[in-house]
Order: C-alpha cells, then structure tokens, then sequence
C-alpha cells in the first residue's frame, strides 16, 4: 500500500508539473502572439502613411507641407488612440534654434507654460489654448518638448497628473493625464517634436504606443526633409524670377544709346558681378555746349 500510494503521489506531481508547463507554454504563446499582432500593426500604420504620404508626393510639383503636418499628425493619433497632440518643428529664431507648433489637433494644453487666467474670458478656450500653443516658441532643452528635441530620445510620462514637469490645469478637458513624446530625426539632425496626450480609453500609453509612435515619427521625417526642401527650392525659384525681373527692370533704365559728339567717342556698359547690381549711368545733352554724365552706386 505505501509502494502504491508513492506511485499515485509521484503521478500527481509529474500531472502538476505537466499542468504548470503547459500554462506557461500557453502564456508564452499568448504574448508572442501579441507581440505578433502589435509588430503587424505597426507595420500596417507605417505602411498606410508611407502609401497616403506618396499619394501626397505623386505627380505635384510642391508638396503643401501645412497638409502634410496635419496629415501626420492624424495617424500619430489613430496610431496611438490618443484624443490630442501637437507636432513641433525647429524653427531658427536669430542665431538660435527653438520648436514651434506647426500642426495641432484636439484639445492639446501647453506641457510646460504657467496657466493663462486670461483663458477664464476668452469667447472660445479650445481656440485660446490652441493660440497659445501655436505661437509660444520653446528653446531647444527647455521643457519636455525642448529636452527631446537636445537629446533625441523619446519619453514616455504615463501619471502626468503627478509629474512635477507637466502644467496643471482645473479645468478638466485640460487636464494632462499621460503624454508620449518622440523625436522627429533624419539621419543625425532632429527636425521636431511629435507630442500626444490623453488616450481616449483613460487607460496610460504603454511601451508599444511609443515604438510605434516612434516608427511613424522616423518614416515621416523624411516626407517632411524632402517636402522642407522642396518648399525651399520653390523659394529659391520665386526669389530668381524676382530677380530676372529687376535685373529686366534696371536693364531698361539704363540708355539704349549715348549722344554723338562731334571729336570725342564717349561708351560705356554695366555688367553686374550677380543678377543685379546696384550701377547707374546716363549721358545727356544738356545743351548745344554742353553733355551732362552721371555715375551713381545705391549701395
């Protein structure tokens, strides 16, 4: 009886171990399986934007960069299901880089800024706060917002509400609860600031929002390189018509043909070092004795 008895224990515990193995293997599974279905997803938004954003490219000969800032701000959101955000860009300001908010969606609150009491008057808040945000300009370190764009790591703030760095607001709907942050790089230079707040489930953004908040980040920071230097190339050509028109302008100004002069030759032209130059002459008579000439230099 004690020999059987050993034997049923010994089963029993080799089933417990059998059980134990299995819920583990299951458990394995099931989060391999999520993490399966999260790089899917991440692959899918990546893959959308890259389609819509070429659609964007396709057949134009500039790319409006305002459309294409919302437009990437969009699938931030719908990526991450968050209710707002902002995307900064470097801007130059003198001799020194700050951020500026060039796209904003939702009721997105300033992160760093001290709140406005003047918001309590205003006829429409959200339209306040997203003025206030638009034109506040954010030196490079300075705030959350200024610390990513220096560094060039993300940030992921999932208790806001407790996070000495974070603005507090009373009213509710401005009210911070987690935010994720992500640098906006090509290659070694970060051009912004990809910003959202507040998931629309309360539930805090996990590590997963902000990788994939990360790849969109780094894919649409090409578009928006390529369609920055294609606004800048358009500036370069209006800039160059521009000057083709004044240099037009001053050609005409000068005279066609100088006075002849019975015993003495009298030439002269003007060739400016670049498109236009800042050279004026005239020959004139002024009467039967006398010829006038001017000579003059704007510069």
């Amino acid at each position: 009886m004690a020999i059987l008895g050993m034997i049923f224990s010994y089963s029993a515990v080799c089933m417990l171990l059998i059980a134990a193995v299995f819920v583990i293997m299951v458990g394995m599974l099931r989060r391999l399986q999520r993490e399966r279905d999260n790089l899917l997803q991440q692959k899918n938004v990546v893959f959308d934007f890259v389609h819509d954003v070429g659609e964007l490219f396709a057949d134009v000969e500039t790319v409006d960069v305002p459309h294409l800032l919302k437009r990437v701000l969009r699938y931030a959101m719908r990526t991450t299901h968050a209710g707002a955000g902002a995307l900064y860009l470097v801007d130059k300001l003198g001799d020194t880089d700050t951020l500026q908010a060039r796209a904003v969606s939702g009721v997105y609150p300033p992160l760093d800024m001290p709140p406005d009491d003047a918001i309590g008057q205003a006829f429409s808040k959200t339209r306040f706060v997203e003025e206030k945000v638009r034109k506040h300009r954010i030196a490079m370190g300075s705030g959350l917002v200024g610390r990513v764009a220096l560094e060039g790591t993300p940030m992921l703030i999932g208790d806001a509400e407790r996070d000495g760095r974070i603005t507090h607001y009373e009213y509710d709907y401005l009210k911070i609860h987690n935010v994720l942050l992500v640098p906006m790089r090509f290659h070694n230079t970060v051009l912004g600031v990809l910003v959202v707040i507040n998931k629309v489930d309360g539930e805090p953004f996990v590590q997963n929002d902000l990788n994939m908040l990360q790849a969109l980040a780094d894919q649409a920071s090409v578009s928006i390189h390529y369609a920055n230097l294609g606004e800048t190339l358009e500036e370069k050509h209006r800039q160059d018509a521009d000057l083709n028109v004044a240099r037009h302008i001053q050609t005409t100004l000068l005279p066609k043909k100088l006075p002849v002069i019975p015993g003495l030759e009298v030439a002269a032209f003007s060739v400016p070092a670049r498109e236009v130059g800042g050279d004026y002459y005239d020959v004139m008579r002024i009467d039967d004795n006398h010829i006038g000439m001017a000579i003059a230099d704007v510069s």
